[in-house]
């Protein structure tokens, strides 16, 4: 056995028996009495989000501003635009032009991403695209 002098991170000193060769770690654990303890927060506070203006530092995006957006950029295109949440963050959007015309898939969501800007970035959360040309 051998005796060893612990030094804990706020300056204690604590005198331990230790076996050669075995690190003494019951000593560097803190004791039950003086761990943190968790603060219990109400359901109604723990799941909740923040209101969504502070949530994405922005305001909210109506489906009507995202059609419009897309109006512009595909004047000839079938828009279709849904809030599938309810909470002005998750879209699902269709779009039918004769843009897309001989573009991969990629290329056209890209086309979408595109004339959406900056929105895409700040204020849409979630977006399920389907995008197509006209046959």
């Amino acid at each position: 056995m051998l005796r060893a002098e612990l030094v804990t991170p706020r300056g204690r000193k604590s005198t331990v028996d230790a076996v050669a060769g075995k690190a003494p770690t019951a000593a560097l654990r803190t004791p039950r009495s003086k761990r943190a303890t968790p603060i219990a927060l109400p359901l109604s506070n723990r799941y909740s989000r923040p209101p969504m203006s502070t949530f994405h530092g922005d305001v909210m995006i109506s489906t009507e501003e995202i059609r419009a957006k897309l109006t512009v950029a595909f004047p000839d295109a079938e828009i279709e635009v849904v809030d599938t949440t309810g909470t002005y963050d998750h879209f699902s959007v269709v779009v039918i032009t004769p843009a897309f015309a001989g573009l991969t898939r990629v290329r056209q969501h890209q086309a979408v991403y595109a004339a959406l800007g900056d929105d895409m970035k700040q204020r849409i959360h979630a977006l399920a695209l389907k995008t197509a040309a006209p046959e």
